[in-house]
């Protein structure tokens, strides 16, 4: 009876699952690709074995998982899980004839190998429930073809009916239309068909169709920032270090990565040095890594008024000079970022609230016209806070813009910001620069970077640790909010 009793709650837990996990429906099977010859190549940058692990443990596979033999040959495989939340691992042989299907049933999936590598690869999918397969070819467990996503905003419909999501959405997109881009003269028609474009032109799917770069384009640098009071220091939180530390152990230096926490004085956060002294995380000075700032004169500003979020924006900024990623310290990265140094020269995800850019997540090649074109931004925005004559050398319809679009963020410290160093800047650069020299930049559906708890467009529900993500989610960014 017990027996009977477990497997109706799997069951249960795997509709639960499949019901509260974002809706990939759309998506069809097949359009996870193979890993192309040129690819399959290349062993130091596609793990398969970790990939796997890694969808199985962000996603929560869990319960019945169907398996299906695309071989022409008999397979055997072992499936490692647990079979009760709290159990010991357990390992179980299956064995497949060709076109077979049979079903696997966990609690919780840790791993499933080919005993004899040469009779087939693995493949996870998600459509309506998991399947996992056993194909000729290697499949391209991770990076993922995402699903359709439209970059041109949704039209508001009735607005009495509006949730509080969908009510600040519109609020923010009517802001960056009505007051962001008409300051910048930016065309939202051409704003939002440059998203589209890219995203057309550079799409996993479009890149398959090359051989794979030689070199990298991004640099194996992540920067990591903690800015602090430096005459009541506080400590990096234990949630962060964690987070931080987990991304360090899918970027071992081992395999050439440079991890790097920037602080103002490592000797200040004697705690945080001594967590993270056995990890590959080196805790630096940002004077001794990049040395004199361009825009020293904005962050000391933003350090002497303790606003150590705008502070933190202008750090990641600077940093970003050298190439590599910047990661804030609450957003937790499930698969190697390897293969976006190898494909992308920019890579920036859109947040599931609003059409803003998230710099809780960058990535750039050095010296990238995005970065030199966010710092001018930064420059010129704190010129206009700073001194008001500037208003007279434009003209009197811009001048007007400038007055509406500071005036209304002004007051609010949190908005201040965003606006002058972060995310609203950002979305900016991104426009003027990204098809500047060539690069391959994108902005990618926050699916990718910025997954929210589901795919409804717009939602502010966010992610909390231990909640199941999208299958082809890259990371997770959690917005503790810590600077505020």
């Amino acid at each position: 009876m017990f027996i009977f009793y477990q497997l109706i709650f799997l069951f249960l837990n795997q509709i639960l699952h499949a019901a509260t996990l974002i809706n990939e429906s759309t998506l069809d099977s097949s359009r996870f690709p193979q890993i192309p010859p040129s690819w399959q190549e290349r062993h130091d940058i596609f793990d398969a074995e970790r990939d796997l692990k890694a969808l199985f443990k962000k996603s929560h596979v869990s319960g019945i998982l169907p398996i299906t033999n695309n071989t022409n040959a008999s397979v055997s495989i072992r499936v490692s899980g647990k079979t009760e939340a709290f159990g010991e691992i357990e390992e179980v042989d299956i064995t497949l004839n060709p076109s077979e299907i049979t079903t696997a049933t966990f609690y919780s999936y840790e791993n499933v190998q080919v005993n004899t590598t040469s009779l087939g690869f693995i493949n996870l999918t998600f459509t309506d429930h998991f399947e996992l397969s056993i194909e000729n070819s290697p499949a391209l467990l991770f990076p993922r073809v995402l699903g359709n996503f439209s970059f041109i905003p949704p039209k508001k419909s009735n607005t009495e009916a509006m949730s509080s999501a969908i009510q600040q959405y519109f609020g923010a997109t009517d802001f960056l239309r009505d007051f962001i881009l008409r300051f910048e003269e930016i065309r939202p028609a051409d704003f939002f068909a440059q998203r589209e474009r890219l995203y057309a032109k550079y799409c996993l799917q479009e890149l398959l169709k090359f051989p794979f770069p030689v070199d990298p384009r991004i640099p194996f640098n992540i920067f990591n920032i903690w800015l602090t009071d430096e005459e009541t220091p506080r400590e990096l939180d234990p949630f962060s270090l964690e987070i931080i530390k987990h991304n360090s152990r899918i970027h071992p230096r081992s395999e050439g990565w440079n991890y790097y926490l920037l602080v103002q004085n490592p000797d200040l956060l004697l705690g945080t040095k001594a967590a993270l002294e056995e990890t590959d995380i080196q805790i630096i000075s940002y004077i001794e890594l990049i040395g004199s700032l361009e825009l020293i004169a904005e962050f000391n500003s933003a350090i002497a008024q303790k606003n150590f979020g705008r502070a933190s924006d202008i750090l990641r900024t600077e940093a970003l000079k050298r190439g590599g990623f910047y990661l804030d310290n609450d957003l937790q990265v499930f698969h190697s970022l390897k293969p976006y140094c190898y494909l992308y020269d920019g890579i920036f995800g859109i947040q599931p609230m609003d059409e803003y850019l998230g710099n809780a997540f960058m990535a750039c090649s050095p010296d990238h016209p995005i970065v030199s074109t966010l710092i001018n931004l930064i420059k010129r925005n704190y010129e206009l806070l700073r001194n008001p004559d500037t208003f007279k050398s434009l003209s009197l319809n811009q001048q007007d813009r400038v007055k509406r679009y500071y005036a209304n963020t002004s007051n609010d410290q949190k908005a201040n910001t965003v606006h002058i160093t972060g995310p609203s800047a950002l979305t900016v650069a991104f426009y003027k620069a990204a098809e500047i020299g060539g690069k391959i930049n994108i902005a990618l559906p926050p699916e990718a970077i910025f997954p929210g708890k589901t795919s409804v467009r717009p939602t502010n529900e966010i992610p909390i640790p231990g909640d199941p993500l999208s299958i082809n989610s890259l990371c997770v960014h959690y917005w503790t909010k810590t600077w505020l």
